[in-house]
């Protein structure tokens, strides 16, 4: 895709429009967050020494896109995807997880996501044992619990899906076609995940039927985002 029209795709967009957004939504104590069924390549570069991939593309291109063009660090964005034990608990046990791609090998070498994981709960409207295939991503303020924005989207984790950028940023490679519905407030109204309540200016809040919960759940420590064992036993069922 030549660069003419660059502000018009994939993150690219957004950038553009959360950008807009930064002088009126751009608290240092939001939480820039994602939800995703699958997570796949986010480029081959690796730390020296090691055979981990950086992500850097993840924090480089999509994370500062979704942030309005601030640079952050990889701790600043928030990933949901279910555990192990989330499948595993699911209505139909390992089973549960075929919908949800993520290969060993993507996991074995993206040890970098471990420390930003966040399991997939949703009890606040009876639906964490039914694991999720929808894609979102959002901005949350904890304080006030208003979504700045938020998009579902058909966008997993990947290169493929949001694009990369190639010839020092003058074009953006994109494998896939995606379609995605991006949710903003204007000047009158709050975005309010359905969680919560509002008791002041009802009348001017929406409602977001945001199925997780807010705050989200880490990952507890030293739990994978896939354990190789259960992977061999998921593979099985799936097979």
């Amino acid at each position: 895709m030549k660069c003419k029209i660059l502000t018009k795709l994939t993150y690219t967009l957004y950038f553009c429009i959360v950008r807009r957004l930064v002088p009126r939504c751009g608290s240092s104590r939001d939480i820039v967050f994602g939800q995703m069924s699958s997570i796949s390549s986010m480029g081959t570069s690796k730390i020296p020494g090691t055979n981990q991939r950086d992500c850097a593309w993840l924090k480089t291109n999509l994370l500062r896109s979704l942030r309005g063009g601030v640079e952050s660090s990889l701790k600043s964005f928030k990933l949901i995807f279910p555990s192990v034990e989330d499948v595993r608990n699911g209505y139909f046990g390992y089973a549960s997880g075929g919908y949800i791609p993520h290969s060993a090998d993507h996991a074995s070498s993206q040890m970098a996501l471990q420390s930003i994981a966040h399991r997939w709960k949703a009890s606040w409207c009876n639906r964490t044992d039914a694991l999720p295939h929808m894609k979102s991503y959002g901005r949350w303020d904890p304080e006030s619990k208003a979504l700045r924005w938020f998009l579902l989207t058909s966008c997993n984790l990947s290169q493929a899906a949001w694009g990369t950028e190639q010839n020092s940023g003058k074009s953006l490679f994109i494998r896939s076609f995606e379609l995605g519905v991006l949710l903003l407030p204007n000047n009158d109204t709050t975005l309010l995940p359905s969680q919560f309540t509002n008791t002041s200016a009802i009348d001017k809040t929406i409602h977001i039927p945001v199925p997780y919960e807010l705050p989200l759940t880490p990952y507890s420590p030293g739990k994978p985002i896939i354990d190789v064992n259960d992977f061999s036993k998921f593979m099985m069922v799936c097979n």
